[in-house]
């Protein structure tokens, strides 16, 4: 399984790929959780409750300990984030590329996930009646994970 999300060469089949995206939602949703948990429990300790119905908090009141408290888990949060993010886009494209390489298909297709929200928000920019276009542009990397789901692979050595 680690090679199917981490590793970049060779193919995968469909069974594979669904495999992979779903194995890298479950890793993410349970780093969120672990985190959250970890979050709310650290903020609690300094007495700062975040369930429904508590009293907002207002900072200034905090002490030294508690401000320098908040303000490091504000900081692990963000660096978490990145850490996340930059791991759920690697796991995507590594299994979108050994998906492409399956179906006789250059990994560099994964660019198109990139360049859609760029050319688009240009199309718009450049002339809202390039709505239309700018959607169609949009559209393309949810027609190219579809096509990686669905569409069969080719047979023997690539």
């Amino acid at each position: 399984m680690l090679r199917i999300l981490f590793g970049i060469e060779g193919r995968i089949g469909r069974r594979n790929y669904w495999l992979a995206i779903i194995g890298q939602w479950t890793i993410l949703l349970g780093l969120f959780f672990a985190f959250s948990s970890a979050l709310v429990a650290i903020l609690s300790i300094i007495g700062i409750d975040l369930n429904q119905g508590a009293e907002n908090v207002n900072l200034a009141e905090l002490d030294d300990r508690e401000s320098a408290v908040a303000g490091g888990v504000g900081i692990a949060a963000i660096i978490f984030l990145i850490f996340v993010l930059g791991l759920s886009l690697y796991m995507g494209i590594a299994a979108q590329v050994k998906r492409l390489h399956d179906m006789n298909m250059s990994g560099w297709l994964t660019v198109i996930n990139f360049v859609a929200v760029p050319i688009s928000s240009a199309l718009i920019a450049s002339d809202p009646a390039n709505g239309p276009i700018a959607f169609f542009v949009m559209l393309m990397p949810i027609g190219l994970g579809l096509a990686c789901g669905f569409f069969p692979g080719t047979f023997g050595e690539k």
